[in-house]
């Protein structure tokens, strides 16, 4: 909204601030200024929905991107867990490694030309019933067809997990779309306002005391160790501390923060893109959609050296 001639002075600011190494722009800035359909910024987030288009919306998404030199991140907390039911019919949800698989060969296949390898991070709750073989993704021993070594991974973490690993106590995982479809609610849609208090333990004591919810109960200090073993070997996953970044979300009053990037520095309000409706007229295909909040960030950085 700027008038012209500020435009003009911020334009040639950021010419000499370039020029004279004061400062530098992202690489796929650098890569791609000045060619016809050039993509800028660096870092984008997406929310998969759960849903049979969803998940392949999210991996085309994934793709356009890569094609261009963005990295991605993905935040798979809505979909539902290995054997959920799927229409009613029990045990037919093949869970959240399969949708990481398409992922994984989207990251292989999809590059800016040959230029820059695609990357990806896919996040997942500590909470999700699929927690523990999202945990094995990249490690070289095991059944390869559950492994997926061309990604990076990354655990959203609450204060109240680690509070249950301190103690050594008891840690459950659940399935979102079973408790979306009996509670009426996500419980990654909350996070503890306070430390100590807050919104997010009072749904998960909720859900543990339910005996209609099914769980899995674990060791929280096993968990921990499953993260930290995988860390020692692979360096993943890495760590998103979800009630943290909430509270201290500038835009909470707009949204949520489920997940970062690749790098787990960028944060933002996310929101998953649905489909509303496909019509077909004829030769026509119509598809509308209700745009979620797909994260974009553009990165530069300051030459310290020149700078100070």
């Amino acid at each position: 909204n700027e008038p012209k001639e500020k435009r003009m002075k911020l334009v040639e600011e950021a010419y000499w601030a370039l020029s004279n190494l004061y400062m530098t722009v992202a690489t796929p800035t650098l890569a791609n200024a000045g060619k016809v359909g050039g993509q800028l910024s660096s870092c984008f987030i997406d929310t998969v929905d759960d849903s049979l288009q969803g998940i392949y919306d999210s991996n085309t998404d994934v793709a356009r991107v890569s094609k261009h030199g963005g990295g991605v991140g993905a935040y798979l907390g809505y979909v539902r867990s290995t054997g959920a039911a799927i229409r009613g019919v029990k045990g037919a949800s093949g869970g959240v490694i399969p949708c990481i698989k398409q992922l994984n060969n989207t990251a292989v296949s999809v590059d800016l030309l040959g230029q820059r390898k695609g990357a990806i991070a896919v996040y997942l709750d500590v909470f999700h019933k699929d927690i523990e073989s999202f945990l094995d993704l990249r490690l070289n021993n095991g059944d390869q067809r559950l492994r997926a070594h061309d990604v990076f991974t990354a655990v959203c973490i609450p204060d109240i997990f680690m509070e249950a690993v301190e103690r050594r106590g008891e840690w459950y995982l659940f399935d979102p779309h079973e408790v979306k479809a009996k509670k009426g609610w996500y419980l990654q849609d909350f996070y503890d306002e306070s430390k100590g208090i807050g919104t997010f333990r009072e749904k998960y004591e909720e859900l543990v005391a339910n005996e209609t919810i099914s769980k899995k109960i674990v060791k929280a200090i096993d968990i921990m160790k499953r993260i930290m073993m995988s860390q020692l070997e692979t360096g993943n996953p890495f760590m998103f501390y979800r009630d943290e970044v909430n509270r201290m979300n500038p835009n909470k009053h707009e949204g949520m923060v489920y997940s970062s990037f690749l790098c787990t520095e960028i944060m933002q309000n996310m929101s998953p893109t649905k489909m509303i409706q496909e019509i077909i007229s004829g030769d026509q295909i119509v598809i509308t959609k209700q745009a979620g909040d797909f994260v974009v960030c553009n990165l530069s950085s300051v030459n310290l050296g020149r700078a100070v």
